[in-house]
């Protein structure tokens, strides 16, 4: 495999992970409340029970639970589109380094890895919130599923991060092209 063969993939998941932010970023604003100021996203980092029943509620109230369920439906495919998306870049980095500097191949593999457990999170994560709903529609307590949703959140964002700054790592270094 080389470089040339990942273009269209790459301009095929750049493109799907654009459309579907546009999407789930239309759907948000119904969801933005006080206590979800910003919509899902406040479900997702929400560290308490309170905080989280809160939120839940707010949607509730307005009838907007169904639209944050298909919200977080959609965000499925904006995984898939955008954990595609770092793993292509993070491939086609590797592929276009120098050869003197293939060694930061391993880099490469680190920022695949980091976007593929982001990627699960971020299933575990949105399980996890749809679980929440379900919970809070039964009247049941939402004490584990709080604190699974919470840190699957946290440690996504973080690997994200981390996968993005060792993509940025890979172009800086190809375009650098010095050997290290």
């Amino acid at each position: 495999m080389n470089a040339r063969k990942l273009k269209l993939p790459l301009w095929i998941f750049l493109l799907a992970t654009i459309l579907l932010m546009g999407l789930l970023s239309t759907g948000k604003t119904p969801l933005v409340t006080g206590e979800a100021p910003k919509a899902v996203i406040s479900l997702e980092l929400a560290a308490s029970v309170p905080q989280a029943s809160a939120i839940i509620r707010s949607w509730a109230d307005r009838d907007r639970l169904p639209l944050a369920a298909r919200q977080i439906h959609l965000d499925f495919a904006f995984i898939a589109a955008y954990t595609g998306l770092a793993v292509l870049l993070a491939l086609w980095q590797r592929f276009m380094l120098p050869v003197g500097q293939r060694n930061w191949g391993r880099v490469a593999t680190l920022a695949i890895c980091a976007a593929l457990l982001a990627g699960a999170l971020d299933v575990v994560e949105n399980f996890s919130m749809l679980d929440q709903f379900a919970r809070y529609l039964e009247r049941s307590s939402l004490e584990g599923t709080t604190q699974r949703t919470f840190w699957a959140a946290a440690v996504k964002f973080g690997l994200i991060g981390t996968s993005s700054l060792l993509i940025l790592a890979l172009d800086i270094r190809r375009l650098g092209g010095t050997d290290a």
